[in-house]
């Protein structure tokens, strides 16, 4: 293993293949990838979304693969050795015979060996659930059983039903839905500030369900002028039935210059809750950063990537025994002629210090980014890639990643 220097006392870690005693659970050099399976080959316009563990080491991807003109949904099983069961496209509704596009954003587990799916398009979103062959058993129209125009964006299973959270009428929106009764319940809909709030992170652990809100302390308009507004952190823990147990705000400093969004949540083995995504300046700009926070008021603590780590893409984030792990893609510009996307893994310690960083590079492609980061119920950690260019062709594809 090399070792270098990022000019900020962290670690760069690249790897020659070398045993080394720096390793991680499953003693393989932390960062590494091991096992990789490929999920789906074709289009750049091809995309992975969502992934869940299942037992043994069996797995769902989920994501939005191109067919023709337009983009259907598209969920796949893969057994543990990596070969795959079956692959269902999922296409929505279309009025005046019109194909709407769509995408699947995220997966739960149901109480059999099938998965639920958050299938969207820009005019709606359904519950597609799926048996263990990957047959339709059924859909929910999000928007008609609530009552309410809905944005759905992230899903959940407790022994309460599948959760869905999101966004309505422009406030943070939750709600269960009972795979018995085929029931939707609204369970929160509220207004922070009087602007716009959206939860797109949700996560589950062993006792709580968690959701992480973005609300917006100033305005997102000016008539018609849309502007970038301040923004704050919301987390909400509440039991596994739904039932609020504390929540926690995590603000922005006075006069922020940038706009921070969560997109994250993940809880450790202890419990300790961790949210994260990413912060962009709210003038006129493209560099992103990424941000990581622990949610406890009294221990809380908050790291944030450095200039090194301008970040065009964000993973995810999963809690680990002494810390998190975060995965994105991050842009190398130095000692290239072309600027080159790399997928990048880091280690945050359990004390908000960034330990190690590791930028891996694209082999056959021209760019490579993390796009999805999970933890199965054994500790294993999975990830999710799309290596895309040259040309009009991607690869997605799926590896165990060592740390």
């Amino acid at each position: 293993m090399v070792a270098l220097s990022s000019g900020c006392s962290v670690e760069v870690i690249e790897y020659d293949g070398s045993a080394d005693d720096n390793c991680g659970p499953d003693c393989g050099p932390v960062g590494t990838e091991r096992g990789c399976v490929e999920l789906l080959e074709g289009s750049s316009n091809n995309d992975v979304l969502a992934l869940l563990p299942a037992d043994s080491g069996q797995f769902f991807a989920a994501g939005a693969i191109e067919v023709g003109s337009t983009t259907r949904g598209w969920v796949s099983s893969f057994s543990e050795s990596g070969e795959q069961r079956w692959l269902t496209q999922i296409e929505l509704p279309s009025s005046d015979d019109v194909d709407v596009d769509v995408r699947v954003l995220a997966l739960a587990p149901d109480q059999a060996s099938g998965v639920w799916a958050l299938a969207v398009s820009p005019t709606m979103d359904y519950l597609v659930h799926l048996d263990q062959d990957g047959a339709s058993v059924s859909t929910v129209d999000l928007d008609a059983e609530v009552g309410l125009y809905v944005s759905a964006r992230a899903i959940a299973a407790t022994s309460a039903g599948i959760w869905v959270a999101g966004t309505s009428q422009a406030d943070m929106w939750l709600a269960v839905h009972d795979p018995t009764t085929n029931a939707t319940t609204t369970r929160l809909l509220e207004d922070h500030l009087g602007f716009k709030d959206e939860v797109q992170a949700m996560g589950v652990s062993p006792t709580e369900l968690a959701i992480a809100a973005t609300v917006s302390t100033s305005p997102n308009f000016d008539d018609d002028l849309l502007l970038t507004a301040t923004t704050d952190i919301l987390v909400i823990q509440l039991d596994l039935q739904g039932t609020e147990r504390t929540r926690t705000l995590l603000p922005a400093t006075p006069d922020s210059p940038i706009a921070r969004h969560a997109s994250s949540i993940s809880a450790d083995a202890a419990g300790r809750w961790f949210v994260g995504g990413v912060q962009r300046p709210r003038s006129v700009g493209v560099d992103a950063q990424l941000w990581v926070a622990r949610v406890d008021p009294e221990q809380r603590w908050e790291w944030t990537s450095d200039e090194l780590l301008d970040s065009v893409g964000f993973a995810g984030i999963v809690g680990v025994d002494d810390g998190v792990l975060a995965a994105g893609g991050q842009l190398i510009t130095a000692d290239a002629d072309t600027p080159s996307i790399h997928a990048w893994l880091g280690s945050v310690a359990s004390d908000g210090a960034l330990r190690w960083q590791h930028a891996n590079r694209p082999a056959d492609h021209d760019h490579n980014e993390y796009k999805v980061l999970v933890r199965d119920a054994e500790g294993r950690i999975r990830a999710a890639s799309k290596a895309w260019g040259p040309g009009d062709s991607s690869l997605l594809r799926s590896c165990l990643i060592s740390y």
